[in-house]
């Protein structure tokens, strides 16, 4: 048996598998905010449900600028929102 990678929502503190959640990734190389990006890419991560609560939460204790080390413009937390939306 294989076990499934788990991960913590910053909003929320649940740990769930990986797949269940928004992958926020801060490149090494290059310090771009990328939004689900693919398996290869390498970085500093967080990871998000797909709810806007955690969201919310997130932005208002700056939980995601504090794990990837950055501050986030706007346009990044309205990207993560659509997603949100668009998953329900």
């Amino acid at each position: 048996m294989k076990n499934k990678p788990l991960r913590k929502c910053v909003g929320c503190n649940k740990t769930l598998e990986r797949q269940d959640l928004i992958r926020i990734l801060k490149e090494n190389s290059t310090s771009n905010i990328i939004i689900e990006p693919n398996n290869k890419q390498f970085g500093r991560s967080a990871y998000l449900c797909k709810k806007e609560r955690c969201l919310q939460n997130a932005i208002k204790k700056k939980r995601l600028e504090k794990s990837l080390r950055i501050s986030l413009e706007p346009s990044v937390l309205e990207e993560i929102q659509k997603i949100i939306f668009s998953s329900r």
